[in-house]
């Protein structure tokens, strides 16, 4: 089971981080967070969306399948990273950053 985190927790670590006083994985490290890759999973959600984009959701996004063959062409033919086909569909939280 994953750990759930505040919003004010994730905007505070999010704006030490902006502020450059620590990276990724010292800042991952200082507040216990479960990996880096979760913090920087906040900072895109934050660049791209905003702060609004931190809080938690009560319901998971149900996604048709066209749009799901459409993700995947979308990568396929641009050769975009996990993270740039997720920001180019919307998608806020992807489970496959890495």
């Amino acid at each position: 089971m994953s750990k759930k985190y505040s919003y004010e927790f994730k905007l505070k670590i999010i704006q030490e981080y902006l502020n450059g006083t620590l990276g990724y994985k010292l800042l991952s490290k200082k507040y216990n967070i479960s990996s880096k890759s979760q913090l920087q999973k906040w900072i895109n959600q934050y660049k791209k969306y905003g702060k609004e984009e931190l809080k938690t959701k009560k319901c998971n996004k149900k996604y048709t399948l066209n749009f799901k063959l459409d993700v995947l062409r979308f990568k396929q033919d641009t050769g975009a990273s996990y993270k740039d086909t997720a920001n180019a569909f919307g998608i806020g939280e992807p489970s496959f950053y890495n």
